[in-house]
C-alpha cells in the first residue's frame, strides 16, 4: 500500500513539473513574440523621418556634410567650419552620434542627395575602431529603403527570452534614451536635432573622466581588421561619392595621450586610411591624432579618455581647437 501511495506521488510530481515547463515555454514564447512585435513598432519610423528631412532641407543650401560618431559629433564643429573655412565651405550639416556607424552614414548620405542634391564636400570622421563599429538598430530604422535590420545572432539559451536577451537589452535603452530626449527637449526630436548638431559646440573638459596617470600595466588595443561588420558599407560609400564626384575628407581626430598609447596599432591604421586615398584618387586623409600635429597631453583639451581606454573625445575647447585647424586645411585643398 505504502509503495503504491509512494509511486502515485511521484507521477504526481512528474506531472506537475511536466505542466510547469510546459506553462513556462508558454509563458516565454508569448512573451518573447510580444517584445518583437514592440519592438517591429517601436523601430518603423523610416518614412516620418525621411519627411522630416525632407522639409528641414528644403530651402537651405548645404554646401558641406559632416558624417561620423560620438567622436566626430564632440569633435567637429559646423559653425568654426563656416566661419574659418570661406570660400571654401560656406553651410555645415553635421550627421554624427554614437551608433552611426559606415552602413548608417552610408544610408543617410543617399538620403541626403536625394533632397540636398549631392554635396561640394564630404568630411568623414574615422575612428580607430571604424572596422569593428556596427549601426544602432534605432537608427537603421529611419530608413524605410535600407535592407531589413538583423539582429544579431541569438545565443544558445533553453528560453527564448534569453536567447534574444541582448536584443531586448538593446530596445530597452533606446526607449529610455528616447524617452529622457524628449522629456529634456519637449519638442520634435528629429527636426530639433537637425539645427541642434549644426549648432552644438561640445561641453567643457572633464578631468575626472581622464585617466591622466599612467599605471604599471594597461590594456593595450589592437586595430580591429577590415572588412568587420560595416566595412562594406564604408568603402560603398567611397565608391558612391566618388561616382558623383564629391570630394571625400577621411578625418582622423585626436585622442586624449593616454588612449592615443593605448591604441598600439594607430600608425597602421593610418597607412590604412592612405591606402583607401591611393584606391579612391577622390579622396583626402587628414590626420589630427599625432602630437605633432596636436597638444593630446592636455586635459582641458578632452572630455574622456587615457590610459587603458580606447575611446576619447574632444572637449568644448579641443574641438574649438580642431575646428579651426580642419577649417584652413580644407581651405587649402585643391579644388577637384
Amino acid at each position: 500500500m505504502s509503495s503504491s501511495t509512494s509511486g502515485s506521488e511521484v507521477r504526481r510530481g512528474l506531472a506537475a513539473l511536466a505542466c510547469f515547463f510546459v506553462a513556462l515555454g508558454v509563458l516565454d514564447r508569448g512573451l518573447s513574440w510580444t517584445m518583437l512585435a514592440l519592438e517591429s513598432r517601436y523601430y518603423s519610423g523610416g518614412n516620418q523621418f525621411e519627411r522630416q528631412l525632407a522639409g528641414y532641407l528644403s530651402g537651405r543650401n548645404f554646401d558641406t556634410l559632416v558624417l561620423g560618431t560620438s567622436r566626430t559629433s564632440e569633435g567637429i564643429i559646423p559653425l568654426l567650419l563656416e566661419a574659418e573655412g570661406r570660400p571654401r565651405i560656406s553651410s555645415v550639416f553635421k550627421e554624427a552620434y554614437q551608433g552611426k556607424g559606415p552602413r548608417y552614414q552610408l544610408e543617410f548620405y543617399r538620403l541626403f542627395r536625394k533632397y540636398a542634391g549631392r554635396p561640394r564636400l564630404l568630411v568623414y570622421g574615422v575612428d580607430y575602431f571604424l572596422y569593428s563599429i556596427q549601426s544602432d538598430r534605432r537608427w537603421m530604422s529611419r530608413f524605410s529603403s535600407a535592407e531589413s535590420w538583423k539582429p544579431p545572432a541569438p545565443r544558445r539559451a533553453p528560453l527564448l527570452l534569453l536567447q534574444r536577451k541582448h536584443q531586448h537589452d538593446v530596445f530597452f535603452n533606446d526607449l529610455i534614451d528616447d524617452i529622457n530626449d524628449r522629456a529634456g527637449r519637449k519638442v520634435a526630436p528629429a527636426t530639433d536635432t537637425f539645427e541642434q548638431s549644426r549648432r552644438y559646440l561640445g561641453v567643457p573638459a572633464d578631468r575626472s573622466r581622464l585617466v591622466i596617470e599612467k599605471p604599471l600595466s594597461y590594456k593595450r588595443s589592437r586595430m580591429p581588421r577590415p572588412p568587420g561588420p560595416e566595412g562594406a558599407a564604408f568603402e560603398r560609400l567611397l565608391a558612391e561619392t566618388g561616382a558623383d564626384g564629391v570630394p571625400v575628407v577621411l578625418v582622423s581626430l585626436p585622442d586624449y595621450v593616454g588612449t592615443y598609447r593605448t591604441n598600439v596599432e594607430l600608425a597602421t591604421f593610418h597607412e590604412h586610411l592612405r591606402e583607401l586615398s591611393r584606391r579612391y584618387p577622390h579622396v583626402t586623409v587628414l590626420i589630427y591624432n599625432d602630437p605633432r600635429r596636436f597638444d593630446l597631453d592636455d586635459p582641458s583639451l578632452f572630455i574622456d579618455g587615457g590610459w587603458g581606454r580606447t575611446n576619447s573625445h574632444l572637449s568644448t575647447a579641443g574641438a574649438a581647437e580642431l575646428s579651426r585647424m580642419l577649417a584652413r586645411d580644407l581651405a587649402r585643398l585643391p579644388a577637384r
